[in-house]
């Protein structure tokens, strides 16, 4: 199986970005790139998506001239660095880091993803994250805090589904687990053609695809992590 996506893959992100430099007076300018990440252990398990990052590490203001083959291969790159030999391995060294930054165990999103690896591979503990593929709805966002703006979001929307429909089928995985919310994922749910059992609860969707199963999970930010978790494995394990 690659872990990495393919030329085809890059083509789109590029026209993504596209989109959005083509589109007038997103507020602010300032955006993070972000390109999905793939754990060196993963085999094809579980494809988790969240919504967008903030203050991600390739900076682009939309207002400025640009080099979009260049912004491209830069979140490429970024997406493909390695702590301790791993593109997840940084969720791990910034858990409980103690150093006043980024702490992934304070992530309600991290923390719940960990009860989902965990509960059903305990051996995993030490390296959990590495088995995983991350990746978000959105692939420009704020760099400062907050969630991309709707115009933002409207500029890559119809892309962004496209690309998320690529990752899945370059990178099949047995279950998609998006931690997003209704409001987010329902407009790529119709634009992947999924056919979608909505539901209310801390799980707010389900859907086979005839490959695997989507788990559409409130975000579980301001929520329990732990209950975000349990109610993720049931829905995986109850058709």
């Amino acid at each position: 199986m690659s872990l990495s996506l393919s030329p085809a893959y890059g083509s789109t992100y590029r026209r993504l970005l596209e989109g959005v430099a083509a589109t007038p007076k997103i507020h602010p300018p300032e955006t993070s790139l972000f390109w999905p990440k793939v754990g060196r252990r993963y085999d094809g398990e579980l494809l988790l998506v969240g919504r967008a990052v903030n203050g991600w590490m390739d900076r682009w203001d939309v207002n400025a001239p640009t080099d979009l083959d260049a912004l491209v291969a830069a979140a490429r790159a970024t997406a493909e660095a390695t702590v301790d030999d791993c593109p997840m391995g940084w969720v791990v060294e910034r858990w409980k880091s103690g150093d006043g930054d980024y702490d992934t165990s304070r992530s309600q999103f991290w923390a719940t993803t960990r009860d989902v690896v965990t509960d059903e591979h305990p051996e995993w503990e030490s390296d959990w994250p590495s088995h995983l593929v991350w990746s978000n709805l959105a692939k420009v966002s704020r760099w400062t805090k907050g969630n991309p703006s709707g115009r933002l979001r409207r500029a890559q929307l119809d892309v962004a589904a496209e690309a998320l429909a690529l990752e899945v089928a370059e990178l099949a995985p047995q279950r998609v687990m998006v931690l997003a919310g209704r409001d987010w994922f329902g407009p790529f749910a119709d634009r992947l053609g999924l056919d979608m059992e909505w539901r209310q609860g801390l799980v707010e969707g389900v859907a086979e695809d005839g490959l695997r199963r989507w788990v559409i999970a409130v975000h579980p930010m301001t929520r329990s992590p732990s209950a975000v978790a349990q109610a993720v494995l049931e829905a995986f394990r109850v058709p």
